[in-house]
């Protein structure tokens, strides 16, 4: 079984991820820090799963687990960065 992704997880981006392999149905949880943010069945792998990271998550660790039917576990964890759109926008000086 393994966990793909697409970039990190930054606030308020929509953060994808897939698992791949395992027997069906596959149970998939994700935690930002201690909080339970996603939980469900995956009856037939691959599973497409995506999430909007959460203002408040920044610094905190994302954690994904995902067990399959005959019990394999995988897991994968990632610290949340906070989005800096508004870091790159310019002042317009009009002369």
């Amino acid at each position: 079984m393994d966990i793909r992704h697409r970039g990190e997880p930054i606030t308020n981006r929509l953060f994808e991820f897939q698992i791949y392999g395992g027997a069906k149905p596959v149970n998939i949880k994700v935690f930002i820090g201690d909080r339970l943010v996603l939980n469900g069945d995956c009856a037939d792998p691959p599973c497409h799963e995506s999430l909007t990271v959460p203002e408040y998550a920044v610094n905190s660790m994302l954690q994904i687990i995902a067990k399959d039917s005959l019990g394999e576990e995988i897991t994968r964890s990632f610290v949340i960065r906070r989005d800096r759109g508004s870091d790159n926008q310019r002042l317009m000086v009009r002369g």
